[in-house]
């Protein structure tokens, strides 16, 4: 009896490893499709209500979701600088309140994807952010997406606000799309670019009495030349 039992488990262990090699190449490693990229910023507070005579530094992680390795990143800043890697560190001028932040990945079946956001409110004094002065108008823009690729339509709108002090109405909107394309008449509109670049969409409020908004705020648009983009020349 004693034999017989451990003739079974040399049995069961001689089948145990050949099956061994089998099983574990039976699993296969599937990738998802490249799907987005966005970015994650950390260290605000050193930028928040920073003063002239310091710099301010934001390190930036992109986030990507799906895709076959490896994977390459590349960063588009509006103030035209461009940076490759994951994680990358921007150095924030004093004054900004509006700065665009835009990625592309590309994995290695060749497919691409375009994200990113604005960093709203970065390194700015208290004396200038609580003195700036506008006029009766104040005109506010919502641009969809604020990364995009050439020739993607992309939508713009706007908001006129008035004072109690503001003339009758109308309030006629005019938007400077940073191209050379001005459009007036529509708080939204939609807009395609046909080169890459980085673009400053301005919108205007005129009043019945002939007044404008004190500021044209600039709000970056960054368009991103992709792989699908055949017409494009090739980047150096």
């Amino acid at each position: 009896m004693r034999l017989r039992t451990l003739g079974a488990a040399l049995v069961l262990s001689a089948c145990m490893v050949m099956l061994s090699p089998a099983q574990a190449a039976s699993p296969s490693t599937t990738t998802t499709p490249l799907q987005s990229i966005d970015y994650r910023s950390s260290g605000r507070e050193n930028c928040e209500g920073a003063t002239i005579l310091r710099s301010c530094l934001l390190s930036l992680e992109a986030i990507v979701t799906g895709g076959t390795p490896p994977i390459h990143v590349k960063w588009y800043l509006s103030n035209g600088t461009r940076l490759r890697g994951e994680n990358v560190q921007l150095a924030i001028k004093y004054g900004e309140l509006i700065y665009g932040v835009c990625l592309s990945a590309s994995d290695t079946t060749g497919k691409s994807v375009i994200g990113g956001h604005w960093e709203h409110g970065i390194n700015y004094g208290s004396d200038i952010y609580y003195r700036e002065r506008y006029a009766y108008i104040r005109a506010r823009a919502d641009i969809s997406p604020p990364c995009s690729a050439v020739d993607q339509p992309i939508s713009f709108h706007g908001t006129l606000q008035c004072s109690t002090k503001c003339a009758p109405s109308p309030i006629l909107p005019t938007w400077f799309l940073g191209d050379g394309t001005i459009i007036s008449g529509a708080l939204s509109v939609t807009h395609s670019y046909d080169k890459q670049g980085v673009y400053f969409a301005r919108l205007l409020g005129t009043d019945s009495w002939g007044r404008t908004n004190y500021s044209l705020s600039a709000y970056p648009v960054i368009v991103i030349r992709t792989s699908e983009n055949q017409n494009e020349p090739q980047e150096n």
